[in-house]
């Protein structure tokens, strides 16, 4: 689907939306294909282009809670620091981390292909597919710390520079490789996006408050505007039937600033008279120094 075609004068787009017009024009296929062909394309296509992506990288050979923001497609070849010496490193090597985001993409663009130009539908559904596709790989968000820090802990058997498979870190995935692979399933979709690094400040409700090392995104949306985008802290709403849905986190900031940013995350609870918002926490993000 050519910018012509939508009447869209190529001349005039933005950097993000040449990237969406080249994705929507890659993403063809699987998007608007009949539904019993749609899951098999789609999760082709996620797997084709981690592989493309993962010979054309330009990302670091380790990505640490201090390093500079990482624009590029993070590869199995980059290690992640969880952020403690005597942990193990982690690799994105498993690509079901990536297909299994084919689905939300369809879903989402289906819906809203009618209702808004496609560039602007692709971009929602990227980030749909980016949130609820690492939330479902990592089997959602009630992590088990203890459980974790054995998994990642290093012993004298291990050969040095070893790293822990993201596979092995279902059901107890923390900031760092829940932002990685959302920012990997971006990319491959089309986004603008950013890993960023730094700490996170969260004031709760009852004064209590605790600071922390914390990874998250920065996402360019196709006017140019920037969103913060918290991957660890999604803001839970109840649903009708008991259950929670976790919905993505994401708030505006400058673009191009890094100084910190302050949010409220916010929760939906279902009572007498249906869902009513409240403020979880009080949350301040800062950026790693990149200065030097």
């Amino acid at each position: 689907m050519s910018s012509e075609t939508n009447g869209t004068d190529p001349t005039n787009l933005t950097a993000p939306q040449i990237k969406m017009e080249q994705a929507l024009s890659e993403l063809q296929s699987s998007l608007y294909a009949p539904e019993d062909q749609a899951s098999i394309l789609g999760q082709e296509y996620a797997f084709d282009k981690v592989n493309e992506l993962s010979r054309i990288n330009h990302s670091p050979a380790e990505i640490t809670i201090l390093s500079k923001p990482i624009a590029t497609f993070i590869p199995p070849s980059t290690k992640l620091a969880p952020g403690f010496l005597t942990q193990k490193n982690i690799k994105l090597d498993d690509p079901t981390a990536y297909t299994g985001s084919a689905k939300f993409l369809r879903t989402t663009f289906s819906r809203l292909k009618d209702k808004i130009e496609p560039k602007r539908a692709l971009f929602n559904a990227a980030l749909s597919a980016a949130h609820y596709g690492q939330a479902e790989y990592f089997e959602g968000y009630d992590g088990n710390g203890r459980r974790r820090d054995f998994t990642l802990a290093e012993t004298v058997d291990d050969e040095p520079g070893s790293a822990v498979s993201i596979a092995e870190l279902k059901g107890m995935a923390k900031c760092m490789e829940r932002s990685a692979v959302a920012h990997n399933i971006l990319t491959m979709y089309g986004v603008t996006s950013q890993l960023e690094t730094g700490r996170l400040t969260i004031m709760k409700p009852d004064g209590t408050q605790s600071t922390e090392n914390h990874a998250f995104l920065r996402i360019t949306q196709l006017n140019g505007e920037e969103m913060l985008f918290d991957v660890m802290n999604p803001i839970y709403v109840d649903r009708k039937d008991g259950s929670r849905d976790a919905k993505p986190s994401l708030y505006a900031i400058e673009a191009g600033s890094r100084e910190p940013v302050t949010a409220e995350l916010i929760q939906q609870k279902r009572g007498i008279d249906g869902l009513q918002s409240t403020v979880a926490a009080n949350l301040t993000f800062e950026f790693t120094d990149i200065a030097a």
